[in-house]
């Protein structure tokens, strides 16, 4: 009778289904690889679910964002109406103001044109004269515009007008430029304007103290001369004070204060002369 080995008796001591055999490894691969497909189907599902619920919000987004658009706009209706009534006023205010503007210039040019005329200015017959529309006071910087208007719409007049432009004040067109008058400040282009003023217009041509006109006229003359050797390469000069030419215009703003108190009364049963209505 033959012994039994030890791996002989280990073999009879294991159960059936403890075996290990190849058909017992295929088994658990497989239920993994179904656990595994089983999984996968559930995630795609689950990324399909997503998507379509991204899609139904981006839906409601734009239709929310749309309805808020509509509302807003209904909303602001009003206003849009408003602004472009307004945008349209805006348009024809300012081609009014343009108009008017122009019809100014004109009325410069033309009085201008008839300090230009010198057949009319030294008539022996005053009569032409005397009847010409009421003289404005003296602004040179809306002149020179007026003579760069001329210039560019009617430069057949464009003698005539400067020539009326350099006798009302006094200088020549080209020295407004070379003097740099247009950036002056305001105290030089106040004693430019009230020198015009006191030396044109018929106020101060009849009734006024002719010693107390020249003195302020005088002063005015200062100023532009300070003005003008400011701007004087070759001249020496210490600066401009724009303090001091003030002062000196403040002094002949009084003094013209007190002439006109004096044409005032003077020309009270002056019917001719009262209302300014002549141009010299």
């Amino acid at each position: 009778m033959s012994e039994d080995t030890p791996l002989a008796k280990n073999n009879q001591r294991m159960e059936p289904d403890q075996l290990q055999t190849p058909d017992n490894g295929a088994g658990i691969n497989a239920d993994t690889q179904e656990r595994l497909y089983l999984l996968r189907l559930m995630i795609e599902r689950q990324q399909q679910q997503i998507e379509n619920l991204q899609e139904v919000v981006s839906g409601l987004q734009l239709e929310t964002l749309q309805y808020r658009f509509s509302e807003l706009k209904e909303a602001n209706s009003d206003n849009i109406a408003l602004y472009i009534d307004l945008e349209r006023r805006i348009v024809e205010q300012d081609r009014e103001i343009s108009s008017a503007y122009e019809l100014q210039l004109l009325q410069r040019a033309s009085e201008l044109d008839t300090y230009g005329d010198q057949n009319r200015l030294f008539s022996p017959s005053r009569k032409l004269i005397d009847t010409y529309p009421v003289a404005h006071k003296a602004d040179i910087k809306l002149d020179m515009e007026a003579v760069t208007y001329v210039e560019g719409h009617n430069p057949h007049l464009i003698a005539q007008v400067t020539r009326g432009f350099e006798l009302r004040y006094s200088m020549l067109v080209t020295d407004y430029y070379e003097f740099e008058f247009s950036d002056a400040p305001d105290a030089v282009i106040d004693a430019l304007n009230k020198k015009s003023d006191l030396e044109n217009l018929p106020r101060y041509r009849k009734f006024v103290d002719e010693e107390w006109k020249l003195r302020a006229i005088a002063i005015c003359e200062s100023v532009i001369r300070q003005w003008k050797a400011f701007n004087t390469p070759s001249v020496d000069s210490s600066g401009f004070s724009i303090a001091a030419a003030d002062r000196k215009m403040e002094r002949v703003n009084d003094m013209i204060e007190i002439l006109d108190n004096e044409i005032q009364g003077s020309s009270s049963d002056d019917s001719e002369f009262s209302d300014g209505s002549s141009i010299f």
